[in-house]
């Protein structure tokens, strides 16, 4: 199977967060009666999917995108390494939408939305939670001033 989908050019956006952990029985999908098992069988299928060859992307049905974080720690936790994990989430991305000329890397005249994260997400991706400043179409923000907003505090 994993060939067919190699060679076949097939992109794969599992939102993997939602099925690790139990989280298929919110959504009405059921759930296993062995999650541990259920979920050590994703993240071979998640590993067994990158050294195929398969084209990985991140992504959500999170309309806050909360749970993309998750979806690519799960994939670094699968075995893929952390560099390799955020060139899935940019440029990987990008060049699946066929936009990797104006985005998915930091290069002069392209579309760059920037996060400074205080860690080093290339060693560890879970550091991508530590976001600091965001650089979105070309303003400034810190996060602690867009938290502040969204809870009305000042």
């Amino acid at each position: 199977l994993i060939k067919f989908l190699h060679d076949h050019n097939t992109v794969i956006d599992g939102t993997f967060n939602l099925w690790i952990g139990g989280g298929a029985s919110l959504v009405g999908a059921g759930g296993s009666t062995n999650q541990q098992k259920a979920d050590a069988a994703y993240m071979r299928l998640i590993k067994r999917l990158y050294d195929g060859g398969v084209t990985l992307v991140a992504g959500t049905d999170n309309p806050s995108a909360t749970t993309y974080h998750r979806e690519i720690e799960l994939y670094e936790q699968a075995g893929i390494p952390a560099p390799q994990v955020l060139q899935i989430a940019t440029i990987g991305s990008a060049r699946v939408m066929k936009e990797e000329r104006d985005y998915g890397s930091v290069t002069a005249g392209k579309v760059a939305d920037i996060i400074i994260v205080n860690g080093k997400p290339a060693q560890q991706v879970k550091d991508i939670e530590k976001v600091e400043t965001v650089i979105r179409a070309g303003r400034v923000y810190k996060v602690q001033d867009l938290l502040n907003a969204v809870s009305g505090q000042k």
